[in-house]
């Protein structure tokens, strides 16, 4: 992937950063000395663009404010020849910036593609982090979001293996809980990514991670599968020495919103796949057990229409439809899965929710259906979907 190689990406950015860092020189010596000046070590195309502004406001200043120091200017040629390379460094920065922004866009097309063929949800989520570093991250990182408690579960660097399993390890030591202190906070809000800087200073953090990952910026976006927040992706320029910026953020959140659609397709198919296989397990048990009854004709009693007794015209309590017995979307849904065979656990995981808020589901169906016990509604079910 062309924005993964470093090189590529240097042999773009390194005749900007000089063309800059020439300008700035060149400021320093022509302009009187500013309050706060240009102390940014010029090691990315941001920093960059920031010394440019600073240096075009203070020659604004100089200019509409008549601040020239004849001791530092020479009013004509000195302070045309500034000008003019200022438009030069512009120019050159505004190139490379367009250069950089077609290669990053160009590398998230191709880092979902390399997730085309990855149909296991599992291997969708320890992929992820490799598919971060494509976009031209030295780190990526993957967690889970589980009834608003964050745990990393994969992280790639092709630099420092080792730090990855120790970040994860770390991570899942300490989950944390998602509050409005912590910068993530705001992916839970909004759909929109984020960008965290100065952050080894900060104290909303999520120390065990961002402590162990040295990292001086990362940004971050959230992934949503089927309409839940399941997960968040980080990525940051540990290596590089380079500050995450804008840009960073906005192609982190298209990936992450892409992504989401991925899974969400792939957990569609493995849920299906895994439905499929139980009810045909269902269906073969059902068939063995009707074989071992050996019922002949004369021994199926028909009710007879209308007969004392008849349930056809006055349904009990228990053969009401489901549709008429108060079930919520999300109890039907796990009635749905309890009828294809699968342990709370699998519920908890295939909905991204708390093993706790499935048993809770449970008992709330077990008491609108009046059943008591998980094969009973089951039963209830089946009975319901041979009615439809």
């Amino acid at each position: 992937m062309p924005v993964a190689d470093p090189s590529f990406s240097r042999l773009r950015v390194r005749p900007a950063l000089t063309a800059v860092t020439e300008v700035v020189a060149l400021a320093k010596g022509l302009l009187p000395p500013m309050s706060v000046w240009i102390d940014d070590e010029l090691d990315s195309l941001p920093s960059a663009s920031r010394a440019l502004r600073m240096v075009w406001r203070r020659v604004e200043e100089v200019l509409r404010y008549g601040a020239l120091d004849e001791t530092h200017v020479s009013p004509g040629r000195d302070l045309a020849f500034l000008l003019l390379s200022l438009r030069r460094a512009d120019e050159i920065i505004r190139k490379a910036e367009l250069d950089r922004l077609a290669l990053r866009v160009s590398a998230v097309g191709d880092a979902l593609a390399g997730l085309d063929g990855i149909g296991s949800v599992e291997q969708l989520w320890n992929a992820c982090p490799r598919a971060v570093s494509q976009l031209g991250f030295d780190r990526g990182m993957v967690s889970l979001v589980v009834d608003m408690v964050w745990t990393p579960k994969s992280a790639h660097s092709d630099r420092e293996a080792a730090w990855t399993q120790q970040l994860v390890e770390s991570g899942k030591r300490s989950p944390r809980n998602i509050n409005s202190s912590l910068p993530e906070f705001d992916l839970v809000r909004s759909h929109k990514a984020i960008l965290v800087t100065d952050v080894q200073q900060r104290p909303d953090i999520y120390e065990e991670v961002v402590r162990t990952s040295r990292s001086r910026s990362y940004v971050a976006a959230r992934i949503v599968a089927n309409g839940n927040l399941v997960g968040f992706i980080h990525g940051d320029r540990y290596f590089s020495r380079e500050s995450v910026d804008d840009i960073d953020r906005s192609l982190l959140g298209v990936f992450g919103e892409a992504f989401g659609h991925v899974l969400s397709r792939a957990l569609v198919i493995e849920r299906s796949t895994a439905v499929q296989s139980r009810l045909s397990s269902i269906a073969a048990g059902i068939g063995e057990a009707v074989t071992g009854l050996n019922w002949s004709q004369d021994e199926v009693v028909y009710p007879i229409p209308g007969a004392p007794g008849d349930r056809m015209d006055d349904l009990g309590a228990a053969e009401l439809p489901l549709s008429d017995c108060g079930l919520t979307g999300r109890e039907m849904e796990v009635l749905k899965m309890m009828a294809t065979g699968v342990d709370n656990a699998e519920i908890a995981r295939d909905l991204f929710i708390a093993n706790e808020t499935v048993k809770s589901h449970v008992k709330h169906v077990l008491r609108k259906l009046g059943a008591t016990s998980r094969a009973e509604a089951v039963a209830r079910w089946f009975n319901d979907a041979s009615r439809r």
